[in-house]
Parts: C-alpha cells; structure tokens; sequence
C-alpha cells in the first residue's frame, strides 16, 4: 500500500492524502507542489528519480487506510506525544544564516519556529561543518542533517541526518539531537526510525552506523533498542572518544 506521508519533507507544509498537490519518487519521499516543481525542478534530492503527482486516497477510504504518519505509535516511535514529526532539508540561504549565527535570519528561511538553540553551542559547529561539506560536495546535500520538525507545534525541535551519503561499503552514519526543551519525548527515537526507514527504502545501503560518547547511557538505550550492536571505538577530534554501533540491513 503507497504510503500518505502527511507533509513536504523540505518545507513541512501539510499534504493530505484526500487532496492533490503531493509530489513523490519511486522511494515514496514527498514534496509538496511548490516545493517539487520549483527549486527541485521535478527530482528528488535523495534519490535523484523523477517527482510525479501522488494519487489521492478516497476520503472515505482514511478511517481504514489512514495515512502514513511518524506519531505515537506501536510502529513509529510509541514514546512520541505531540503530534507527527518531519524531518525537513535545509535551504542553502537557510543553512548559511544558521552557521554564521544570524538567528533572524534563519528564521525568514523558514516556516516554522526555530528557537535560540539552533544558533547555540550545540548546533553552530554542525552548521558550519555540512555548509563546508556542501561546498566541497553538492550532491551530499539531500543527506545532510535536517531539522526534526513537529508538525503540529510548526516548530523546530532538533536536528537529525545522515553525516554523508552511502560509503563504497554501502555504509551511512546517523546523527541527531534533541533541543533540551524538548527532550525526554520521543522525539529522538522517532527521528531515528525515520532514518532507519529511509535507509531500508535505499538498496545502495546496507549499513546503518551511529557514534556515541561512552557517558551518553540515553543514546545507548536508543540504538541497543532498534538492533544496533557495538563494533568498535574511534576518537573524534572534536568530540573525543566515541563508540561504534551499527545495524546491518541486508535481509532485515
């Protein structure tokens, strides 16, 4: 059965599955009309297929088939009590206003609300980090972290990505982090399981991997939950020594 996500996964905007006006790839990502026949110019930036009209859903066909939704659920992240979340790319003006800490700026990218922890310690260094990136690779871009937004607050409340695209191993690393204000909610392990199934709907992936201070026991809980299993250590030049998970998906 297709999946109704319910919005653009670039800008947020709602998209009901009774209605026109959604966009979708071969994956299922999905865009809404502005955003699918303007600046991505009919290609997904994930997968780079063509963007065509998704179908409706009869009205009277939601109750049994509702649409796909990332909500408190036995599926998607049971813990998760407000509402949907998406997990919505960056526009480059957005991004640049974000790493050099012009928070009304960024806020005019962007039509959901963005709090003072999006320019704070814990996210500028990101910011800078995959504007460089990008720089040097404009086709990372689609994988890059974005922000986890709540659909029904219409509010950033954290980030979450992948740290590149697929290695020559078919090997992807996840990242995310939750506004302090926030936390405790869910929010975290819905945003991975959107991950986890982006990375099961791409077969050029077989790998999931996550790195992890030794003192965050909350990260630790999240992976161990969803099948990752500890393969290693590295040192991270700035975040210090770090633990290797990762979850193979090849006949998962």
């Amino acid at each position: 059965m297709l999946k109704m996500k319910p919005t653009c996964e670039r800008c947020a905007a709602a998209l009901p599955a009774d209605r026109t006006g959604a966009f979708i790839c071969s994956f299922e990502c999905t865009f809404c009309e502005p955003c699918a026949g303007g600046e991505l110019a009919g290609t997904c930036p994930n997968c780079a297929g063509a963007l065509l009209p998704r179908p409706t859903r009869a009205a009277a066909r939601l109750d049994r088939f509702p649409p796909e939704s990332v909500m408190a659920s036995e599926a998607t992240g049971r813990d998760l009590a407000m509402g949907a979340i998406s997990l919505v790319q960056l526009s480059p003006e957005g991004l640049a206003a974000l790493a050099r800490g012009d928070l009304q700026a960024a806020r005019r990218c962007f039509p959901f609300l963005l709090s003072d922890y999006f320019v704070g310690p814990e996210c500028l260094g990101t910011w800078r980090l995959r504007e460089a990136q990008i720089a040097r690779e404009p086709e990372a871009a689609g994988w890059l972290t974005r922000f986890i937004v709540d659909t029904s607050l219409v509010a950033a409340i954290g980030r979450a990505g992948f740290h590149g695209p697929p290695d020559a191993e078919g090997r992807v690393e996840v990242g995310y982090s939750v506004d302090p204000a926030f936390r405790r909610r869910g929010y975290a392990r819905a945003a991975l399981l959107v991950l986890l199934d982006w990375a099961r709907s791409d077969p050029s992936i077989q790998t999931v991997r996550a790195s992890i201070a030794p003192g965050n026991l909350a990260s630790r809980r999240l992976v161990d939950a969803h099948g990752f299993i500890e393969v290693g250590e590295q040192w991270d030049d700035e975040d210090g020594l770090e633990m290797i998970f990762e979850v193979n998906l090849v006949g998962f």
